[in-house]
């Protein structure tokens, strides 16, 4: 999980480093905001980060998430298909070596104020990471074409 939430926070100190090369050119960042408050992914992942970095929600406050769906993250889950799995014996021990360790799924649900399953944290990741590659593409245009106006 703390790897997870590691991708999480470098992921949104993206959103700063954006920003802050924006400014650097003298261009607006309120773009920026737009674009995670209209993806409803990247809305999901701010609220978390948010909630981890500054505490739980007020939620008589609609408005203290970008979701509006106070989003938690659940309990891990490590799926091991059984011939993944080898066991060996050795005097009073037995380990466990995993084999095609490709095949062995972690999951981890994202669930709304209701505990409603929202959707897997790690593809809510992948999808941040796609996501953020094309929001740094824009910025670096904006910031070559404020370059080329010098």
């Amino acid at each position: 999980m703390m790897m997870w939430l590691a991708h999480l926070f470098f992921l949104w100190g993206l959103k700063d480093y954006v920003k802050e090369r924006l400014r650097s050119k003298k261009q607006s960042v309120k773009w920026v905001e737009t674009e995670i408050d209209n993806d409803l992914y990247l809305a999901i992942c701010a609220d978390i980060a948010n909630k981890i970095k500054h505490g739980d929600y007020d939620k008589d406050r609609r408005a203290k998430t970008r979701s509006g769906s106070f989003p938690t993250l659940g309990i891990l889950k490590c799926t091991i298909p059984t011939e993944v799995l080898s066991l060996v014996f050795f005097k009073s021990t037995i380990d466990v070596v995993p084999k095609n360790i490709e095949r062995i799924i972690f999951s981890m649900p994202i669930l709304n104020c209701d505990d409603q399953y929202i959707g897997d944290a790690f593809e809510y990741i992948n999808y941040a990471c796609t996501a953020w590659e094309k929001i740094i593409e824009k910025a670096e245009v904006i910031i070559e074409s404020a370059n080329m106006q010098l």
